[in-house]
């Protein structure tokens, strides 16, 4: 079975754009962990094979790829991302928001369940692209794809995950 934990980073922000419009964000670069490889970036040259490699996956995992990442791949695909690879992807971000009802951070669920985090603020990540900063865009990007996959391997061996939900540590039952 081909699992692919999936990220990416935009090279705007929505207040470049006028508003909450993933797809016009633009794809700064993009990043895969095929199985237990390490992980495959991707640049806007190379969404093609991105999204070949994604159509290829018998399984998608990523954190709120439904609502954001699919939707900024949306303009470099020539059919609708989000039908096509809705089936196979297991969102962790909506698994657990239908079981606590609020929408969770990547970055909280890590710290308080593998006690690591993000290295960089999300919000300046755009600003560092168009600088030229992209190794440390990439950085970043593959920090997060292992925060993602350590949490939802934590998540399978253990059936649970940890996030601080209005003030109080709470495990939250997973079924990964």
């Amino acid at each position: 079975m081909k699992t692919c934990f999936f990220d990416l980073e935009t090279k705007k922000l929505f207040e470049e754009v006028g508003g909450r419009y993933p797809e016009k964000l633009g794809l700064a670069v993009a990043g895969i962990i095929v199985n237990e490889n390490k992980p495959e970036l991707y640049t806007e040259n190379d969404v093609f094979d991105l999204i070949k490699t994604l159509n290829s996956a018998d399984l998608i995992i990523g954190h709120n790829v439904i609502g954001f990442d699919y939707s900024v791949l949306k303009p470099y695909a020539d059919f609708d991302v989000l039908s096509r690879f809705k089936s196979k992807t297991l969102d962790t971000m909506v698994h657990i928001e239908k079981i606590v009802g609020i929408r969770l951070k990547l970055d909280s669920l890590a710290r308080h369940t593998l006690g690591i985090g993000k290295t960089l603020s999300p919000i300046i990540i755009p600003a560092l692209w168009k600088r030229g900063e992209h190794q440390k865009v990439k950085d970043y990007l593959v920090n997060d794809l292992k925060i993602l996959k350590n949490l939802y391997d934590y998540g399978k061996q253990h059936g649970y995950v940890k996030c601080d939900i209005n003030g109080r540590l709470t495990r939250i039952n997973v079924n990964w």
